[in-house]
C-alpha cells in the first residue's frame, strides 16, 4: 500500500469512527449519523454537566439545555476538535440563514451540530 493511499485509509477509517462516513453520491444523508449524534451528545453533556439521558437529539442547545453564549462557541470548538474539522461562520449561516455571531438566534440541536460535524 502506498503512503498516499494509507493516509487517505486512515483518514477513511476515522471518519466512520466518528461516524461521519457518508454515501459516494453528493447530497445523500450521513450513513452513521446516530454515531455522530451519540459522540455530540456525549460532548454536550460533559461541557454543560448534564446527564447524557436528558440530552436528546432535538434537544435545543441554549433554550432547552441552558447553555450561553460562550458554551455555545466552547461547544463549536470541542466538536472541531473531535470531529478534526472547522465549522465555518459561513457554514452555519449557509445552513441556518443567520450570523453566527446571534447565537442566541440560531439555538441549534444537538442534531443539526452533528450535521454540521459531518458536513450536512
Amino acid at each position: 500500500m502506498t503512503p498516499k493511499l494509507y493516509a487517505l485509509s486512515t483518514l477513511a477509517i476515522a471518519a466512520l469512527f466518528l461516524g461521519c462516513a457518508k454515501h459516494s453520491s453528493p447530497g445523500t444523508p450521513t450513513r452513521h449519523a446516530s454515531s455522530a449524534e451519540a459522540t455530540v451528545i456525549s460532548i454536550v453533556s460533559k461541557q454543560l454537566d448534564l446527564i447524557p439521558e436528558k440530552v436528546k437529539p432535538s434537544s435545543h442547545i441554549i433554550s432547552e439545555l441552558g447553555a450561553d453564549e460562550l458554551d455555545f462557541v466552547e461547544l463549536i470548538m470541542t466538536i472541531e476538535e473531535t470531529f478534526q474539522i472547522e465549522i465555518t461562520d459561513e457554514a452555519i449561516e449557509q445552513k441556518f440563514g443567520t450570523q453566527p455571531t446571534d447565537y442566541l438566534k440560531v439555538d441549534l440541536t444537538v442534531r443539526q451540530l452533528a450535521e454540521l460535524a459531518c458536513g450536512k
